[in-house]
């Protein structure tokens, strides 16, 4: 008389999927930013320059000498001429000399010659064009409202580490460093066979001894976002699906009712 064969554990089933699993799924693929999110770097991501790559403005306002305010006051405002428009995006075509300043919004690169930068808030903007000044108030400190080059990311410095999963934060971080194709693990695909004589479509007609397959429908959502293939299986087509599943990365097997209670 032959033994019935030994139920796995959960540990071992679960140990012959994954090593399945990773036998097919060890060649990276470089992929576009937008198809990158939900996998796994698969290679470290060095800064190829600082981030930010320049000194910039923090804020809206004016590019400034400190200098030139060290004696500003309440009761002794200091009037700047304004020289230059400076938008995000724009560099300085010439330094800041004694007395003058930049009109600055966020993201722009500072003039050569200021050292810190006045907000909006702080100051008060006069005339146009030629004839336009700002007038401030109180002193700036060298460093005021500036991201230095490097201060978020220094160049040569670790990114994101292998094995890192991409998600919208990384994703715009590998843009800013100029990453367009990150090396990922391939995207699973899965096998969902939902097997069990007693097992009905979803929609069909109501038998009063079977069921609907409600356990299917819900592997199939926690694998959302993965390639995954419906393979409902009746008596006489497990064999059939079971082979195609071997060809996927992942089968995931759902019994029925009748069959969880046999122990399969």
């Amino acid at each position: 008389m032959s033994r019935a064969p030994r139920l796995l554990t959960l540990a071992e089933a679960r140990a012959h999927v994954l090593d399945a699993a990773r036998a097919r799924m060890m060649t990276p693929e470089r992929v576009p930013l937008r198809d990158a999110v939900g996998r796994a770097l698969r290679e470290d991501v060095i800064a190829p320059h600082d981030l930010p790559a320049f000194r910039n403005s923090a804020m809206d306002g004016f590019a400034v000498r400190s200098a030139d305010l060290a004696r500003a006051s309440a009761d002794a405002a200091v009037t700047l001429r304004v020289v230059s428009v400076l938008p995000a995006g724009t560099a300085a075509t010439r330094a800041l000399g004694p007395g003058e300043a930049a009109r600055i919004m966020t993201g722009a690169p500072v003039p050569p010659g200021a050292d810190a930068m006045v907000p909006f808030e702080d100051a008060e903007r006069m005339g146009a064009g030629t004839d336009e000044r700002c007038v401030v108030r109180r002193p700036a400190s060298p460093g005021d409202h500036l991201r230095d080059a490097g201060a978020d990311l220094a160049r040569g410095s670790l990114a994101l580490a292998a094995g890192t999963r991409l998600h919208a934060r990384n994703l715009a971080l590998l843009g800013a460093l100029g990453v367009s194709t990150p090396l990922v693990g391939p995207r699973p695909r899965v096998a969902v066979l939902s097997t069990g004589d007693e097992l009905r479509e979803h929609g069909a007609v109501r038998v009063a001894h079977r069921t609907g397959s409600q356990r299917g429908i819900e592997v199939e959502q926690l694998v959302a976002g993965r390639e995954h293939r419906d393979a409902r299986a009746g008596p006489h087509e497990r064999c059939a699906h079971a082979e195609r599943a071997q060809q996927r990365q992942v089968a995931r097997v759902q019994s029925g009712a009748r069959r969880e209670r046999e122990g399969t």
